[in-house]
């Protein structure tokens, strides 16, 4: 019996300590975040720098400006020394900035205080007085810190000033790294409609939730916003990258959360930002404030996607890997389908119209989320909503335009209207819906199977129709319908998508409500509305389309020898028609140097196009195969948009300046829309830099701008 009771204590006193154990090591993986300050803010602060064409005020207790007489001055401050080793660096100021003057702020940091990372720009933000950067400075055990400003003023009397400045060093090392996190993820979670991709939630990162302190708001979702981070690329661990920005969010600006609703990195894995779940509003962006919002209204039926690293707009940026592309799209495809967004169409909000799957530089000035990645929202918008139709999400619920020209509804008349089609085997689908603007809560839709379909449609028009109005959804109605969807097809190689739903159950209501499904019953309301039934239904029957026309002259190529349509620009190297690689015909356009010897060009092809006012889209796109043998990359490929004036710089890059050899036939698109009722120059360029014979060149088809209008 003895032997027995010791053997259970033995046992006892084991299983404790294995208990323990365990509690030692999840309290080990447990994250710790430290931050510390070094600040500058004394005029015995800044005199410890150096200066050209800056000097040290005695205003307050100190400030910088330029010095009299001077509109460009750069100061360098002493180096700071941090109390322990940092990942990320942060910077906020305090400031004054006269209308046509420049303030930036660019930050380096070393391990040693002896080799130094390049000095790296901080993007700028305003906030409440102040200006904070947008990014952190990331790094491996840094030590010691210093900042630079730089100071611009339009006249000498005019000059920016600037009384302290804040570098935030953080250590977000102790953690969960990126295996445990990935462990962490829940799986994809079933939907009605759209999949929920896996996601990590805060507690698989890190999140240490006493620096939350913003309580959650909710607004149903309306737009998606995506961002970049502007951190490291390829960030060999972004659990510690989150959990710095979710530091410098939460403790140094005072946000109490990070900004960011989701963020995603390098090899897809989706990562749970802000507290609260489904529809909490971030702070990602900035705008008006507006009654009912708590924060910025631009955050409030938005959300925040911010894509780990840098994507465009400074010299150590990447394009965005196709792991990250994907996970963009199935992130925003179930967000889109649980809230019935359309990421192809543009919509009311807040105070403008603005694309419901857009870039941060849509809302406010700023370079995010990179040109390369800012490039890539056409092709994602498409893609994603190929993922809506391939998992039955029923179009005529996907929210249509909130646009400030609708009307608000008047009832004038109530038509109704009924019809017997021909028997079918197809759909029925049932919905009903009541016009509020946004949904409180996800409309229910139910598909049943049928082989017979005898619908009645009853329509109560809400509004009188004007030929601009556009409905924010649809009319109160139960409609029974049969609904045909045709597949679109893909191409074997890059697929090219079209924004025009194929599917047959999506209406388009334009100057009267017209039901496009199986079968067609339309109402068409005059001034004073008048039901006009069409009783002989279509079962094949197409949506109505926006016509679209096509700008660009012999984008084929296939007129050779023409040099009207394209301009060549004055170069040793010029562009030629070649048949040496071909995307469809017989021909296309080679830029660049192939079998000549290498010298210094500027290889390129223009042509000018007007886009209309009234365009209700405008999309570039190509098909180009580049080749590229310089490898350090001071020769590039890259597609601009120019002023027809040739005076300024680019106004955008439709493909950002690269040097690819990818050697395969690539599909690209660009929005144009922005450029409605301007003349642009669309300018396709090679440069060869003459070095070490190594040469680049790009071929170019079936370049086309498609216009649609109303």
């Amino acid at each position: 019996m003895k032997n027995i009771v010791g053997s259970l204590i033995i046992v006892a006193i084991l299983f404790m300590a294995l208990i323990a154990e365990a509690t030692d090591f999840l309290a080990a993986q447990e994250a710790t975040t430290r931050g510390d300050d070094w600040v500058q803010t004394t005029a015995a602060d800044f005199e410890a720098g150096t200066s050209q064409g800056v000097q040290v005020t005695r205003e307050g207790d100190g400030e910088l400006g330029l010095a009299a007489g001077e509109t460009m001055g750069v100061f360098t401050s002493t180096v700071g020394i941090a109390a322990f080793p940092f990942n990320a660096v942060g910077a906020h100021w305090s400031a004054d900035v006269p209308p046509n003057a420049q303030l930036t702020v660019a930050v380096r940091v070393s391990s040693d205080g002896v080799a130094w990372s390049p000095w790296q720009d901080i993007v700028e933000e305003g906030q409440d007085g102040g200006f904070y950067g947008e990014n952190l400075i990331t790094t491996e055990g840094g030590r010691y810190l210093q900042y630079r400003l730089t100071m611009q003023a339009g006249t000498p009397s005019l000059s920016p000033n600037l009384s302290e400045i804040t570098l935030t060093y953080i250590d977000s090392t102790v953690g969960p790294g990126w295996a445990e996190a990935k462990t962490a993820a829940q799986g994809e979670i079933p939907a009605q409609g759209v999949p929920q991709p896996s996601i990590i939630p805060r507690s698989g990162w890190g999140a240490n939730e006493s620096y939350m302190t913003w309580p959650s708001e909710y607004h149903p979702v309306r737009k998606i916003i995506v961002h970049h981070t502007v951190t490291q690329n390829y960030d060999p661990d972004p659990p510690s990258t989150i959990r710095a920005i979710y530091y410098y969010h939460a403790v140094t600006l005072g946000w109490g959360d990070i900004g960011y609703n989701y963020l995603v990195d390098w090899q897809g894995n989706i990562y749970e930002g802000r507290y609260g779940g489904l529809d909490a509003v971030g702070r990602h962006v900035h705008g008006p404030m507006v009654e009912g919002c708590g924060i910025y209204a631009y955050n409030c039926g938005s959300i925040g996607i911010s894509a780990i690293g840098t994507y465009g707009n400074t010299g150590d940026s990447i394009g965005p890997p196709q792991a990250l592309l994907d996970a963009i799209t199935n992130l925003a495809a179930w967000e889109s389908s649980r809230s019935l967004l359309n990421p192809n169409e543009s919509s009311y909000f807040v105070d403008m119209i603005t694309q419901n799957f857009a870039g941060h530089r849509d809302y406010n000035q700023t370079a995010c989320p990179g040109d390369y990645l800012y490039a890539e929202l056409p092709y994602l918008r498409d893609r994603i909503w190929q993922r809506i139709q391939a998992n039955e999400v029923y179009l005529p619920l996907i929210t249509k335009s909130y646009s400030p020209l609708a009307p608000t509804p008047t009832p004038t008349s109530t038509p109704t209207e009924t019809g017997t089609p021909e028997p079918t085997s197809t759909a029925t689908l049932t919905a009903t819906t009541t016009p509020t603007g946004t949904p409180t809560t996800t409309p229910t839709y139910t598909f049943t199977p049928t082989s017979t379909a005898t619908p009645t449609v009853t329509t109560t028009l809400t509004s009188t129709p004007t030929a601009t109005a556009t409905y924010t959804s649809t009319p109160i109605s139960t409609v029974t319908a049969t609904a045909t969807t045709t597949p679109t097809s893909i191409p074997t190689e890059t697929p090219t998508y079209t924004s025009t739903p194929t599917s047959t159950a999506t209406p388009t209501l334009t100057t009267a409500p017209t039901s496009t499904s199986t079968p067609t019953s339309t109402a068409t309301p005059t001034a004073t509305p008048t039901p006009t039934p069409t009783n002989t239904p279509t079962p094949t029957s197409s949506p109505t389309q926006t016509p679209c026309d096509e700008l660009i002259r012999n984008g084929d190529f296939e007129t050779t020898g023409d040099w009207t349509t394209w301009i060549p620009g004055p170069t040793s190297r010029p562009a030629a028609y070649s048949n040496a690689e071909v995307w469809t015909g017989s021909w296309a356009m080679r830029l660049g140097i192939t079998d000549q010897s290498d010298i210094e060009s500027y290889s390129s092809i223009y042509q000018e196009v007007t886009i209309p006012e009234d365009a209700v889209s405008a999309t570039l796109s190509f098909w180009y195969y580049p080749l590229c043998q310089d490898t350090v990359e001071y020769d590039w490929q890259g597609v601009a948009i120019f002023d027809p004036d040739w005076s300024q710089p680019p106004l955008a890059w439709a493909m950002p300046k690269a040097c690819s050899d990818s050697q395969t036939w690539t599909y690209r698109t660009f929005d144009l829309t922005a450029y409605k009722g301007q003349t642009i120059i669309l300018y396709f360029n090679v440069k060869n830099d003459g070095l070490d014979n190594l040469k680049t060149a790009m071929y170019l088809d079936d370049v086309s701008v498609q216009i649609c209008q109303p």
